[in-house]
């Protein structure tokens, strides 16, 4: 950290950094653990039929 102007008192750096450490502590204690991935409804593992199975699909057999 560096101070850009002014002079500031040990007391007035000791609460800034007081602020930011507790900050920092809050915003480590607020993460979320990883979600568990669902992959069953991902676009990559549909199986596809062939081409016009869709129309084919409709005729009697």
């Amino acid at each position: 950290m560096r101070v850009v102007s002014g002079a500031p008192t040990d007391e007035e750096l000791a609460a800034v950094v007081a602020v930011l450490t507790a900050r920092a502590a809050a915003a480590a204690a607020s993460v979320e653990p990883p979600r568990e991935v669902a992959y069953w409804g991902r676009p990559a593992h549909v199986r596809h039929g062939r081409p016009r199975s869709w129309a084919e699909s409709t005729l009697p057999r």
